[in-house]
């Protein structure tokens, strides 16, 4: 609920403040480890201002950690090859204000940095509010177009006919396998399912039981990656949005199905039996996660997670492969939910020229490849894959996740205005279906017309 009324809140408030606002224009959830692996660019003397002056991009960053280094590493990288510009850099976790209320008081107050980063989640609902400048003439004197970026997020770039969001890059959503209890459960990990029967097959087969206690849960719907709701909605074809007419469409016989299939595990082996194994797990980025100490033989969890059992179970034979889908969705497979890292200027930011370039610069495949080669994450830009390393050495990872990322199913769900309200009601309704056997389209049923009226309050 506090979330909740935070997002309204925040939409609100930003609805009424944006109006005063004016243009005082004067001219990503990753990172890396070890930058530079690629030669840089040579200078362009067109890239330096015509004014003669050094000109500062302020940029409020969100990551901590090794990322923060490389993002540091990629500021001075344009400071270097754009020897006009300055980076003005501010670390303003966890989501570069927009939560927290930074960013709104920074535009209250006309104090607004020139670029923050922020994922698509939070950033396509602020930019269907009015929060940021329409990029649209900025990109095109640095000679972009729409059609430089992957199809996949276009849906992020056109935005009530203006350009708000500048997507960088993206993740992907993937399955995660077990080899060695896969085989010894007498299953092929060559052969991985590819629908959400397939999962239940393989899901008993893979799961130990000693009694009435859990030793291994073959897969747990709702755990790591799936427990974003909005992943199981794409995965049965359930259209939440339709956003041709701005209509919601919640209690879909879709989306109901992958309420009901999930809610087949918490009946099969008790919801609250598995409340109990579930709460001992840890975090993805811990030597107690669940896959790593094979309490869970199967799970989906994104592209980055490749990196956490580098980390952590470096010895544990893993097939990484396409998330499943509904079987009646077959032609799904092969593509997947994305998580796109967005760049945007904020209402009244002063340089957009500059930000502008700075957040093309850092787009190029070789700011991009350490990230690439640590987090497994794909640019949005098309020419950023030429050069990647493991694009070079085809690696086999690698070469599924351009390919989830091409696949013309691949998208970003359920983009509207109120997508972070309406996110915790519908995991507020999966939580009755799971722990309180509630049925899920009466619920879904109940909530449409609240959400409606959230929607006609966003405009």
């Amino acid at each position: 609920m506090k979330k909740r009324l935070l997002s309204a809140l925040i939409a609100l408030a930003l609805v009424v403040t944006l109006v005063g606002c004016t243009n005082q224009q004067t001219t990503p959830d990753a990172g890396a480890t070890t930058p530079g692996a690629q030669e840089e660019p040579q200078k362009d003397p067109a890239q330096t201002p015509s004014t003669g002056e050094v000109q500062t991009v302020k940029y409020w960053y969100r990551f901590g950690g090794e990322s923060e280094t490389w993002d540091k590493w990629r500021q001075e990288e344009f400071e270097k090859n754009n020897p006009g510009y300055k980076i003005e850099a501010t670390y303003v976790p966890p989501d570069c204000g927009v939560t927290d209320g930074k960013l709104l008081a920074a535009i209250a107050a006309k104090d607004v940095p020139d670029v923050i980063n922020v994922a698509n989640t939070l950033s396509y609902p602020l930019a269907t509010q009015g929060a940021f400048e329409d990029l649209t003439d900025y990109m095109a004197k640095l000679g972009r177009t729409r059609e430089d970026y992957v199809d996949s997020v276009q849906s992020l770039i056109d935005i009530k006919d203006g350009w708000y969001l500048l997507p960088m890059e993206t993740d992907t959503t993937l399955l995660y396998i077990n080899n060695k209890l896969a085989e010894k459960a007498g299953l092929d990990p060559s052969k991985p399912p590819k629908t959400m029967s397939e999962v239940d097959d393989w899901a008993e087969k893979l799961t130990v039981m000693d009694g009435e206690n859990i030793q291994t849960m073959g897969f747990i719907p709702w755990i790591d990656g799936g427990d974003d709701t909005y992943v199981y909605a794409w995965a049965f074809g359930a259209q939440l949005y339709d956003p041709e007419s701005n209509t919601l469409d919640l209690a879909s016989d879709a989306f109901v199905k992958a309420f009901q299939w999930e809610a087949k595990y918490a009946q099969k082996y008790a919801p609250e039996r598995i409340k109990s194994f579930t709460s001992a797990f840890g975090g993805a980025f811990s030597p107690d996660h669940a896959f790593f100490t094979e309490k869970v033989a199967m799970t989906i969890n994104g592209n980055w997670f490749q990196q956490a059992i580098k980390q952590y179970a470096p010895d544990m034979d893993v097939s990484i492969v396409p998330m499943p889908v509904s079987d009646d969705q077959e032609e799904r497979y092969g593509a997947c939910p994305l998580a796109v890292v967005t760049f945007a200027c904020p209402k009244g930011a002063k340089n957009i020229e500059g930000a502008c370039r700075f957040v093309d610069f850092v787009g190029a495949a070789y700011i991009n490849d350490d990230s690439a080669k640590t987090w497994y994450t794909a640019p949005t830009r098309k020419d950023a894959y030429e050069g990647l390393t493991l694009v070079e050495e085809k690696d086999p990872l690698y070469e599924t996740i351009q390919s989830l990322v091409s696949n013309s199913y691949s998208e970003t769900p359920v983009l509207t205005s109120i997508r972070s309200i309406m996110y915790d009601e519908i995991q507020s309704v999966r939580d009755q279906v799971i722990y309180d056997n509630a049925d899920p389209k009466a619920l879904l049923e109940a909530l449409q017309p609240n959400m409606e009226t959230e929607l006609a309050k966003a405009g």
